[in-house]
């Protein structure tokens, strides 16, 4: 019997016949069946079914053989072609070489370009070293408009007619066929020539801007011949070109050529007041309403555009207010903003208003709380943060802006808001009332004062404050018995009320306080606690494990509402998610310091063990390879994943639904930007080309874990861009490889 070749990464072929002669010595009786089965273009589920073996077995089979395979010649130098163009099987098989299994070994080991393959430009060639009429691929370089226009290609005149401006009908005329007739010659005429050098160069740019033909030959230095190429084949962009040469990095001599047609066609008063205030901010950060407006008058003088002079200063004031690239702050006065806020930043500002009470604020507190998104943002006040909310017209939940630079949570005036506040804190004096609120809410504290003097000076006796109803209360003595919860919601606390008195009561904020609760939103709150939270940890104090469906229904419905606070308890280490709605009281937990930096340890660790734009669940790292001291202590997945919620580097790959999962966990990715299930379908499909639905989905449950229903995954590819066919049942990324080989 033959000896077994061993070390076979180390061995060379020059064939695919070569190889297959040596494979019966390379491997088993078992790998080599299915080995040449993939070869010859099965897909993994028909080997599945051929050779009743487990799907996932014969997965893990091939991904091993494929990481083994010996370097074979033949395959290597069509490795580049490969991985450039997005090549269907049948295209390798007519321009490269007439034998699949050398097409079906670069899709195992290579992941398939995305540029379509230009049949036309490639040529068959016999390969002298081989006897068997292999074929080589001769690539065509790039070649300059011009010099493609002298070559000897049938209808090339076509072409130069075109570019040269004449219609097609002028061309028509000229040979005596339809509009119609030298549309369509040109359209194949184009598909046949060589990569042209300028189309290589500017097609992005004249793609995605809206570039008028002098601007194009001024600015690019081209005659107009490659701009009507252009837009022979592409469709015109439509962002302003001008626009962008103007704030874009360019040279300072395009912006000397196109500052003068930019001002002359788009400027308004806007764009003028943002020249100005950026021309003058490296001499000052910010202006006064009368600078502002004498700058403003002295630049539009300057250049000639009388059209967008300001009469006052009070409607330059007006327009500024609603410019979103200038921005005001209290006593200081405006200034240029050059940050983009797009709809990331807009969501980060969101974010930071949704895990405080309903009350009145300053800006400031949530300035100085946020001060990394601040800087990120370049805002260097509250007031400026409440200036940029209401410039972009932000829509945040509950949130109301009042005078800058306060605002508001939930619909509460002022002057309620400062009663309510007194009721909890009764007797208290306004020294240290001033200085409380100041600290939980950013009020100021002279201003405070002063307006609790002017609104409300009826509380104010001898320095303190009051508020109360002696009278009513009287009357309802034993009725605090009757209040035993912590929380309610203002309906059943109304019922109760109905219940154990005579008298028609109004829910006022001194009637509260006197029974010892005071009002937020929808809910009535015990006076002892500042809020839901508040209340959820003095629940914790008793409860090792904190069950959400053992807490009091108010309180849990509070939480919904709230959805905020188990997170933020999360993210503080004081609660560590063990089962649905099951939570383990870390508070309780000798040694807690350490166990938190276990937790962060653990974090840092997965931050540095994945990859950057990398999807992952624990499943799947853990399978690569992935280790912590947690896992050996036996803290279950749930916990740790709800651990790196707390991360900043990974996101969550949230999807519209979870209906869509079968067997779930959570996704992650690793990425500044967020990423949604639909992008993670779209990304891996990306990887396949084309692939078969129950492989795509088996390949996702054996390598992260996650089922999805077939149903799903189909949809949602087909809303992106995926082409579907139900006959093959199998998507692809490519619509010409699916017509291909649907009606080949």
């Amino acid at each position: 019997m033959e000896e077994k070749l061993t070390g076979n990464n180390n061995v060379i072929f020059e064939t695919m016949d070569e190889f297959y002669e040596k494979m019966p010595k390379i491997y088993s009786e078992k790998d080599l069946n299915l080995l040449k089965m993939r070869l010859d273009g099965h897909s993994n589920k028909e080997i599945s079914n051929l050779l009743n073996l487990q799907y996932t077995n014969i997965l893990s089979g091939i991904r091993k053989l494929v990481r083994e395979l010996p370097k074979i010649i033949e395959v290597d130098q069509f490795v580049e072609l490969y991985t450039n163009y997005y090549i269907t099987k049948d295209q390798f098989l007519t321009y490269c070489v007439n034998d699949g299994r050398v097409y079906e070994i670069l899709s195992l080991k290579y992941k398939k370009g995305l540029t379509k393959f230009p049949t036309r430009e490639f040529k068959k060639e016999s390969n002298e070293e081989f006897e068997n009429n292999n074929k080589l691929i001769d690539i065509i370089q790039s070649e300059h408009l011009e010099d493609v226009l002298e070559q000897k290609i049938k209808n090339i005149e076509f072409l130069k007619y075109r570019l040269d401006g004449l219609s097609l009908q002028e061309i028509g005329d000229k040979y005596s066929i339809s509009r119609e007739r030298v549309r369509q010659i040109l359209q194949k005429l184009l598909f046949k020539l060589p990569p042209i050098i300028e189309e290589e160069k500017f097609s992005d740019i004249y793609s995605s801007f809206d570039i008028p033909e002098d601007i194009f030959t001024l600015v690019f230095h081209e005659d107009s011949r490659v701009y009507n190429f252009l837009d022979l084949k592409y469709k015109k962009g439509s962002v302003d070109i001008l626009d962008e040469l103007a704030r874009g990095d360019y040279s300072e001599e395009v912006k000397r050529i196109i500052e003068p047609l930019y001002l002359k066609k788009y400027m308004n008063r806007e764009q003028l007041l943002i020249h100005t205030l950026s021309k003058y901010s490296e001499t000052q950060q910010y202006f006064t309403l009368d600078d502002m407006f004498y700058l403003y008058n002295s630049e539009a003088e300057e250049l000639n555009l009388p059209k967008l002079k300001v009469n006052n200063s009070l409607s330059l004031m007006n327009n500024a207010e609603r410019y979103k690239n200038v921005i005001y702050s209290n006593g200081k006065g405006y200034r240029y903003y050059s940050v983009d806020i797009d709809d990331d930043k807009i969501a980060k500002i969101k974010d930071i208003f949704t895990d405080i009470e309903f009350g009145c604020y300053h800006m400031d507190l949530i300035f100085k709380n946020h001060l990394e998104l601040m800087k990120e943002l370049e805002i260097y006040s509250g007031s400026e943060l409440h200036n940029l909310c209401k410039t972009y017209e932000l829509v945040i939940p509950d949130i109301i802006l009042r005078r800058n630079p306060e605002f508001t949570k939930g619909d509460i005036d002022k002057v309620t808001f400062i009663k309510q506040q007194i009721a909890i804190r009764n007797g208290i004096s306004i020294t240290n009332f001033t200085k409380e609120i100041y600290n939980e809410f950013g009020l100021q504290e002279n201003s405070l004062s002063s307006f609790i003097s002017k609104n409300l000076p009826d509380v104010l006796i001898n320095g303190q404050l009051y508020i109360g109803d002696e009278e009513r209360i009287s009357k309802l003595s034993g009725l605090k018995e009757k209040f035993l919860d912590n929380i309610y919601l203002v309906s059943d606390f109304e019922k109760i009320l109905a219940r154990h008195t005579e008298y028609d009561i109004g829910i006022t904020s001194d009637f509260l306080y006197n029974l010892g609760f005071y009002q937020r939103g929808d809910f009535i709150i015990r006076s002892d606690f500042r809020g839901v939270k508040a209340i959820l940890e003095e629940e914790m104090k008793t409860r090792r494990i904190l069950d959400l469906s053992e807490l009091p229904p108010t309180l849990v419905y509070a939480l919904n509402q709230n959805p905020m606070i188990i997170p933020y308890m999360e993210s503080e280490y004081k609660i560590l998610k063990i089962a649905e709605k099951k939570y383990l009281n870390l508070t309780f937990i000798k040694n807690r310091d350490f166990f938190v930096r276990n937790f962060k340890n653990f974090i840092r660790n997965v931050e540095s063990f994945v990859s950057e734009n990398h999807y992952f669940t624990l499943e799947s790292i853990i399978k690569d390879g992935f280790h912590d001291g947690l896992i050996d202590d036996g803290f279950s997945i749930i916990s740790l994943e709800r651990l790196l919620v707390n991360s900043k580097l990974i996101s969550i790959v949230y999807s519209a639904t979870n209906r869509s999962m079968l067997k779930k966990a959570i996704l992650f990715y690793k990425s500044d930007d967020k990423k949604t299930l639909d992008d993670f379908f779209q990304d891996l499909l990306l990887e396949y080309g084309s692939c078969n639905v129950e492989d795509f989905i088996a390949d996702i449950e054996q390598q992260y874990g996650i089922e999805f229903y077939e149903t799903d995954v189909i949809e949602r590819l087909i809303n992106v861009g995926a082409v579907y066919s139900k006959t093959l049942n199998k998507l692809y990324v490519d619509k010409a490889e699916y017509l291909n080989e649907v009606y080949k």
